[in-house]
């Protein structure tokens, strides 16, 4: 759904699809895609700029598509076990069979808002080994004659990271 310009905010999302016979033509980009370097398959929040009545929605985009372009890898501090990347859509033909249903907008946005709880816990995971590491690297440094974790005020500096 994040787009460079809106974020997460779909009101203000522009990535559009426009459609021409049994086909939607889908033109814009997203960014921050989770695991975007090796999904086959894109579920994609677009606004349908030919529809009034229901101009939101999402495509079902195979990843081999003509006209969509994985861009590049963002760089990621811990979290790289799912590489995020940002799409770009140049005149990408999508079938209007791959149009997922009205009501799935809503759920699939239900269903990403209560997947973004599992951010927390890998922000957790990636403190806790950065706390880990550090700790380690301060008993074996040594400096003064004395090991780095001997130092009160880095031991002062340990216990806020540790609160």
């Amino acid at each position: 759904m994040s787009e460079p310009q809106a974020g997460s905010d779909a009101r203000a999302m522009r990535t559009g699809a426009v459609r021409h016979g049994e086909s939607f033509v889908v033109n814009g980009s997203k960014c921050w895609i989770s695991r975007g370097a090796v999904s086959h398959v894109f579920l994609v929040d677009v606004v349908f700029r030919d529809e009034e009545k229901s101009p939101k929605g999402l495509l079902l985009i195979d990843r081999d598509t003509p006209g969509l372009e994985i861009g590049r890898i963002e760089p990621m501090m811990g979290h790289r076990g799912s590489p995020s990347t940002e799409l770009i859509f140049r005149d990408c033909r999508v079938p209007v069979s791959n149009r997922m249903a009205h009501g799935d907008f809503s759920a699939a946005l239900v269903a990403m808002s209560l997947s973004r709880c599992c951010n927390a816990a890998i922000a957790l995971g990636v403190a806790q080994r950065a706390y880990d590491e550090l700790v380690e690297h301060l008993k074996q440094r040594a400096a003064f004659g004395k090991h780095l974790a001997d130092f009160q005020g880095l031991r002062w500096m340990i216990e806020d990271m540790a609160v």
